[in-house]
């Protein structure tokens, strides 16, 4: 099949998103498909190259002139209506892969005209995100479509025996994702490690430090640690403390566990973990800073409570959410069936 990710007026570039789209798009290929992404800009995307063929038409008079498709995927709001009225033009499927509900950046009533556009398949990447688009009544409904992760990768290794004083680990990202307190439970909780979008750091965390990490984060030149950095780095963690307040589905606590370690999570349901969190049996989730250092306290001093944790959410995300091969032939099958 030929399958085109439109990513039209938004471009690729370094984030959580873009990275999401590569590598669908290299998973799709690595089954046969004959994968592309069209863009109006160069490919801006530097972590990990695209297997598929990158093809941008920058003059708004060639918008629809791209090469001939059997399936489209929207890929965020601003690609929508692109999306959309090429696979029109082309007689195309076309679809629509939500993985993130974004507030942040168009009005309610933008959104939901995106949502009721009669895709032939409607997709959203965590179940939180379905409850919410199923209010707006789309026509073809809404199916949770898992990005999947890479579960060969991301496995505990020889894991050093649990600590007196565990080591626990985060992200700390852009603030319209994180807690606005983060770097209240820092103070209290003191020596962590802190992944960045960028970069993996560990330090005796202040406000100065978090003020420079932040800094930091907004540098677009910066270089994401590569998969095995990460997964060295989550291997020498023994409970995860996940601070977002909004994802679509949040992945480094899905690395994290899937490298062994428990998670605490944050319990609002657009936190982008409702999908494989379950409070005490999978996870432990806090409601407020106090809460959250409570809950790692608690993991902290019974260790044997903490390893079943992290063992049962691990094997729940290896059945759950699958590899992104798999998932990405389930995307196919739901294009096939659509027809």
């Amino acid at each position: 099949m030929r399958i085109a990710f439109d990513v039209y007026g938004s471009g690729l570039g370094n984030n959580g998103g873009s990275r999401t789209i590569v590598k669908s798009a290299n998973a799709l290929t690595d089954l046969g498909h004959e994968v592309f992404v069209f863009s109006h800009c160069d490919n801006f995307f530097t972590w990990t190259p695209l297997k598929g063929e990158h093809i941008s038409l920058p003059d708004e008079a060639q918008a629809f002139s791209f090469p001939k498709v059997d399936a489209v995927i929207a890929t965020a709001s601003p690609t929508s209506f692109h999306a959309y009225e090429l696979s029109k033009r082309q007689k195309a499927l076309s679809a629509y892969w939500i993985r993130g509900i974004e507030f942040w950046s168009k009005p309610l009533e933008y959104l939901a005209k995106t949502y009721r556009i009669p895709w032939n398949v409607l997709m959203v990447n965590s179940g939180w995100q379905k409850k919410y688009v199923d209010e707006f009544k789309p026509p073809t409904g809404v199916q949770i479509q898992y990005p999947g992760l890479e579960i060969d990768l991301f496995v505990p290794g020889c894991r050093r025996p649990f600590v007196e004083v565990p080591v626990i680990g985060g992200i700390y990202s852009i603030p319209r994702k994180r807690h606005k307190n983060f770097d209240e439970w820092v103070m209290i909780l003191g020596n962590l490690s802190v992944m960045s979008d960028r970069k993996i750091k560990s330090a005796l965390l202040t406000h100065e430090y978090l003020d420079d990490l932040a800094r930091y984060c907004a540098d677009e030149q910066c270089v994401s640690p590569n998969e095995k950095e990460k997964r060295d780095f989550y291997r020498g963690i023994d409970i995860w403390l996940a601070t977002t307040n909004l994802d679509g589905l949040h992945l480094p606590p899905m690395e994290a566990a899937l490298c062994g370690a428990a998670l605490v999570g944050n319990g609002v349901w657009t936190s982008g973990m409702s999908d494989h969190a379950v409070h005490g049996e999978t996870a432990l989730l806090y409601s407020g800073v106090q809460n959250a250092v409570e809950c790692v306290r608690y993991l902290m001093g019974n260790p044997e409570y903490t390893a079943n944790l992290a063992e049962n959410h691990r094997r729940l995300l290896v059945e759950k959410m699958g590899t992104r091969e798999s998932q990405m032939g389930r995307m196919v099958k739901r294009f096939e069936d659509a027809g």
